[in-house]
């Protein structure tokens, strides 16, 4: 009862200091309070953007938004069937946002609003997995959960949010085995078309499941084929793997074109002569191979310690072959422009499975390895997370009342930059 009011207590101060509640809220979101909260601010967060930055995802999106005519569901669904756009999800929010407002702090704020309730929801896993356990390592693996997928990625619009759908679809299907979350999972793909490979992965896992591991341990072809998948990742030149005949199978033609660009030599090109002239990007590169390598260490020595454990469990034993099968495709996945970004939803995956088997066994985290992850995340949380959160967003939502905020961008009119 104490702690039911001690949440309810963080309501007022949402009004009078949003960022503080918002705080708060992360450190108990097993209250229904402090999710509304958290999911309040998220909204209120995708409303503060600035659009100052051109090079910002936002300022892209806003920028096709302020050129959007209001169109009905029919409409944009035709246009999704004849290849007009490559998912649906953005599409429908800027046609519900456009019938009544032209401000695309608006629309940032929708944006923002489901980018939250997918949020919450997955850490409510998270929260649900941890129990009463409380340690500095448990709290180290749940900050690293956080910033993996932040609330600064509201900034894309589209992926981010999609990562979010998809894994709370696959958790509940691989780890709680509740099928009825397909039809979540099958919604990925409407959000990001990208995330048609992770619906196949999911399916492909779905068949193979029973054959990925034994009582005692993962099946040795998964484990080899994980460790052989990492090393062929490092070689293979940029799009080699053709996907060609995922074109030939899927309805759009907005995304079967959208993958035979992706996967164009054309494309590959772009991308790296993009990063060898950016010092930030050959930067975070830099820490996109060290996070690579470290979870790939990760993995070889959960499964090694799982190995040793009479009574492993339905439920660590497939998550663990789970996240060496998906690994051992995003790896080669990770070789098309953006397919990083797939290495990233499977890092979220893995740090659940730290936590479970931390949970279950306390000793199964090598103490040392867990500090070393500290410099290992430092850049992607002080740029992803810092550094963005302050140059994509009006100053007003670090210091700034809820009234304050809202009122700075009433009439907000886009600028070309």
């Amino acid at each position: 009862m104490i702690i039911k009011k001690a949440s309810l207590l963080n309501i007022p101060i949402f009004l009078i200091f949003p960022l503080l509640s918002f705080l708060i809220a992360i450190r108990n979101l097993k209250s229904r309070t402090n999710g509304v909260v958290f999911v309040a601010f998220c909204a209120l967060f995708g409303y503060s953007f600035s659009f100052g930055n051109d090079s910002a995802d936002s300022y892209r999106v806003a920028l096709v938004f302020d050129a959007f005519d209001y169109k009905s569901l029919f409409d944009i669904y035709q246009l999704y069937l004849l290849g007009g756009a490559p998912d649906l999800y953005r599409f429908l929010v800027y046609s519900f946002v456009k019938s009544f407002t032209d401000n695309p702090k608006v629309l940032f704020a929708v944006f923002g609003f489901v980018f939250g309730v997918f949020w919450y929801l997955s850490l409510r896993i998270f929260k649900k997995e941890q129990k009463s356990y409380k340690s500095f390592y448990i709290y180290l693996i749940y900050f690293i959960f956080l910033i993996l997928n932040p609330i600064t990625n509201i900034n894309g619009a589209r992926f981010n949010t999609a990562a979010w759908v998809f894994f709370l679809a696959t958790v509940n299907i691989i780890l709680y085995k509740k099928k009825g979350y397909y039809f979540m999972l099958l919604c990925a793909p409407l959000v990001h078309f990208s995330f048609i490979f992770g619906v196949a992965i999911v399916v492909l896992f779905s068949f193979f499941k029973d054959l990925s591991y034994t009582s005692k341990r993962v099946n040795k072809i998964l484990y080899y084929s994980f460790i052989a998948s990492f090393a062929v990742s490092w070689i293979l030149a940029s799009n080699i793997i053709s996907f060609d005949f995922i074109s030939k199978i899927i309805p759009s033609e907005s995304i079967s074109g959208k993958i035979d660009t992706y996967n164009s030599s054309e494309v590959s090109e772009i991308y790296e002569k993009r990063a060898s002239n950016s010092p930030f990007l050959m930067v975070s590169n830099f820490f996109q191979m060290i996070i690579k390598t470290a979870f790939f260490f990760i993995i070889i020595y959960l499964k090694k310690f799982s190995s040793k454990q009479p009574l492993l469990g339905y439920k660590i034993n497939v998550f663990l072959s789970f996240v060496m099968f998906y690994f051992t495709l995003a790896f080669i996945i990770g070789t098309m422009p953006s397919g990083n970004r797939f290495l990233m939803v499977g890092y979220i995956f893995c740090v659940l499975l730290m936590l479970l088997l931390f949970v279950k066994y306390p000793n199964s985290i090598d103490k040392k390895y867990a500090l070393a992850l500290i410099p290992i995340f430092s850049f992607k949380f002080f740029f992803n997370t810092i550094f963005l959160s302050i140059s994509i967003t009006s100053h007003t939502i670090w210091y700034g009342n809820l009234l304050w905020i809202i009122y700075e961008g009433w009439d907000y009119t886009f600028i070309y930059l």
